[in-house]
């Protein structure tokens, strides 16, 4: 081997072998270290829908409260933040005076301001590991509830108007100050869409309504779902203003659903009414 490949190869052993010792640092760091007796670290979300778990990543991303995101299985965020002195004065000062003369001989060895800056370089260093890392998810009830709140949110803008959710905490009897949150839903059964029926006031707007009600994003049969009736809006908003109706805004455009007695059908209706100008003394 040549002198060059052997200096390579030294230098690459080198970096794996920091690399190696970095990683078996931050394993053997305590995740819950900073944790006070009453506090418990997140480790796991579950949702469980109508029985079974629910791999769906658009339901997680609803909750509030996440555990600590792992890189190579580790929580490598949290253990930065871990490593930070959270009260960074006062480690400096009591360790500048816990031996006589400390503070002394290093005030003539430097200087008193540069005693000073010492301590605001510790100080700084700590704030920067913390704002580096991430602090610990802990449990907490009211965004655990939040979180639930938002499930039910959710799957009743999809057409599950009679949905429950609730939330339970199990805590971790293997390791300590470690749990998790599982979500359970509830969804019954959905709604969907019936008769779809209009109250247009003007007949211009009427008229290019049924031009282009072919394109509509309701659909009798569909399921029902909050985001078809936003884009339905959109549609016709863009359609009225291209058309000629420069004025008009998604704001005229309203629906109305009635799911009273109806066996799980919601029977829609648009209603537009005519434009209201507003002058000084009156609205026409």
């Amino acid at each position: 081997m040549d002198w060059c490949n052997a200096t390579y190869l030294t230098k690459a052993l080198t970096k794996i072998s920091l690399i190696s010792v970095a990683l078996s640092f931050l394993y053997s760091c305590d995740a819950v270290k900073r944790l006070q007796e009453d506090e418990l670290l997140l480790t796991e979300n579950t949702i469980v829908v109508d029985g079974e778990e629910s791999k769906d990543n658009t339901h997680y991303n609803l909750l509030t409260l996440r555990p600590n995101e792992k890189t190579l299985g580790m929580p490598v965020g949290l253990h930065i933040y871990n490593l930070a002195d959270p009260q960074p004065d006062s480690t400096y000062q009591d360790w500048l005076t816990r031996k006589p003369k400390r503070e002394d001989r290093l005030v003539n060895f430097l200087s008193r301001k540069q005693v000073v800056q010492l301590g605001r370089s510790y100080a700084g260093f700590n704030r920067w590991l913390q704002e580096t890392g991430r602090p610990p998810s802990l449990i907490d009830q009211k965004a655990i509830d939040k979180s639930t709140e938002r499930l039910e949110e959710y799957f009743f803008s999809k057409g599950w108007f009679n949905v429950k959710a609730s939330n339970s905490i199990q805590k971790d009897t293997t390791k300590a100050k470690r749990a998790t949150v599982t979500y359970t839903v509830q969804r019954s059964q959905p709604y969907f869409l019936d008769s779809i029926t209009t109250n247009i006031s003007s007949p211009a707007v009427d008229s290019l309504f049924r031009r282009s009600r072919s394109q509509s994003f309701l659909v009798e049969g569909k399921q029902y779902d909050v985001d078809d009736f936003i884009n339905e809006r959109d549609r016709l908003t863009l359609q009225f203003r291209n058309s000629g109706l420069y004025h008009f805004t998604s704001s005229y455009i309203g629906f109305d659903a009635d799911t009273v007695n109806t066996g799980h059908q919601a029977r829609i209706k648009y209603i537009i009414p005519n434009r209201r100008i507003t002058t000084e003394d009156s609205v026409y």
